[in-house]
């Protein structure tokens, strides 16, 4: 699910109806042989070294999405112990 921003009605237009929704941030979207490329040029990764991501299995998969849950999990609460009152100062949280 993608965040969206609504743009303002035009001026002139009292009823506030939403005209336009964009995408907040596209979604990126690179070729593998991009990045391997990037990886090897820029940050001097051999071919052997790749191999290993060119086939990432199910269970692997899974595993990262798990992970990205979970640390989805913990900003939430975070964010909702921060609105409560329960961490002092300033926390930013990309949401």
């Amino acid at each position: 699910m993608s965040q969206t921003l609504k743009k303002p009605a035009p001026q002139g237009n009292g009823i506030g109806e939403n005209i336009d929704v964009e995408q907040m941030r596209p979604r990126l979207e690179v070729e593998w042989s991009e990045i391997k490329e990037d990886l090897k040029n820029i940050f001097g990764y051999t071919d052997e070294m790749l191999a290993k991501y060119d086939d990432i299995s199910k269970e692997d998969q899974m595993a990262g999405y798990g992970m990205m849950q979970m640390c989805r999990q913990f900003e939430n609460a975070c964010n909702q112990a921060y609105m409560q009152g329960s961490i002092r100062g300033f926390m930013h949280l990309d949401k």
